[in-house]
């Protein structure tokens, strides 16, 4: 013991050593009482220096491994050498995580009288390794949306591609169609006149056999102009539409999906109200929503930026169901809303006027309407889709 003595003996030595250590350092007897403790030692234990002498270890500085087998100073005693390990440390009315070395204490013969526990706080370790966690998770999290908007990214441009190819189809089958009826318009009458003439003169000609010959090879040729007439107007009404009940609110909500990165990129937000239970309405998938992504195309070009777009589904009442759109554009001018329908009208550069037209064209195939308002409260424009309260059956037309 009188080693024991010899380092006590140094007090002030020892403890202006012990209290440059920056963790908490307790030395014990062989009964485990505390004789020298370093100021980082107090303050973790919430002490003192002086309130921890000629006490129990256990008593000042509790954790969660005292009196147990695996208690540091008993383990250390046992084995003859240094243990490490982590624990709870009870202080200061709080759990506080530890990293501890017990080591036992020797005098020049090598014998153990007392031990040495040092104590750190790794609280801050823990709470830094938490947040690199954390920010793992996150950076993981980010990862893998970033790989799931790309996904999308590539799934909406495939639409739009789709969407692109769509809209040329139809626009050259309603290009095709007008210029069929219309030649069939121009060369209906004439060609039914003259058969009529040719026939009425067949008949005054019956004395005449070279005339009559003659005559009745322009009523052949008539019948044939007469016959490329229906021809027009069959092909103008040749259309590959197929009509079946569908959810309008899933319609309107996979054609919103398909332009929410042109809203965002705009930084364009949408209020979209529709009711509760599914509203259904006969219509072709195909064309319906080209016509619908064509009126929220306008609707987000004519939005200014971080604008809003309303889109609602509304159930019939007295007229059918209808898809309302509205923006908070400069709206279309009184003289050009006028004239809508009634010619190509594009208020674009890069327009050529066919779109509102096809839009017309494919909900009057839906037995609908394409209505469009200027708003009585504030600027922008409403575009309404109708369909009809009842649906009425008819011939379709397949390719």
């Amino acid at each position: 013991m009188k080693y024991l003595d010899e380092i006590t003996g140094h007090e002030g030595f020892l403890d202006e050593i012990l209290n440059t250590i920056p963790s908490g350092v307790f030395v014990t007897d062989l009964d485990f009482n505390i004789i020298m403790v370093n100021r980082a030692g107090a303050q973790l234990a919430g002490r003192s220096p002086g309130d921890c002498f000629d006490r129990k270890c256990y008593e000042v500085i509790p954790t969660s491994l005292c009196n147990t087998e695996n208690c540091p100073l008993m383990e250390a005693k046992t084995l003859g050498k240094s243990v490490h390990g982590q624990a709870t440390l009870y202080a200061r009315g709080r759990e506080i995580p530890i990293e501890y070395t017990g080591r036992p204490l020797r005098n020049f013969e090598g014998e153990i009288i007392g031990y040495v526990e040092h104590i750190a706080d790794i609280s801050e370790t823990i709470e830094r390794e938490r947040v690199i966690l954390e920010q793992q998770d996150e950076l993981i999290r980010l990862l893998s949306e970033k790989a799931q908007h790309s996904r999308e990214l590539e799934r909406l441009n495939e639409q739009l591609v789709n969407l692109a190819s769509d809209l040329e189809a139809l626009a050259h089958e309603h290009t095709l169609s007008e210029l069929a009826l219309e030649i069939a318009d121009r060369f209906r009458n004439p060609a039914f006149a003259i058969g009529g003439l040719l026939q009425k003169l067949k008949t005054v000609c019956q004395e005449h056999p070279t005339g009559k010959k003659y005559l009745e090879a322009c009523l052949a040729e008539a019948q044939k102009l007469e016959s490329r007439v229906k021809a027009f107007e069959a092909l103008s009404k040749k259309r590959t539409v197929f009509f079946k009940q569908l959810d309008l609110r899933e319609l309107v909500k996979d054609a919103i999906k398909t332009w929410q990165g042109t809203f965002f990129k705009k930084g364009i937000s949408y209020n979209l109200a529709m009711p509760d239970t599914p509203l259904h309405v006969k219509a072709d998938e195909r064309t319906f929503k080209v016509a619908l992504l064509h009126v929220l195309k306008n609707a987000a070009e004519a939005s200014p930026p971080n604008g809003t777009i309303e889109i609602s589904v509304v159930p019939p009442d007295m007229s059918g169901p209808q898809v309302v759109v509205r923006d908070h554009g400069p709206g279309i001018p009184e003289s050009v809303l006028k004239r809508l329908f009634k010619e190509r009208i594009t208020t674009k550069s890069s327009g050529h006027g066919l779109g509102l037209m096809l839009v017309k064209r494919i909900m009057r195939e839906h037995q609908g309407d394409v209505i469009i308002e200027r708003p009585s409260n504030g600027p922008g424009t409403i575009v309404r889709l109708t369909f009809p309260r009842r649906w009425r059956e008819r011939t379709q037309h397949k390719d």
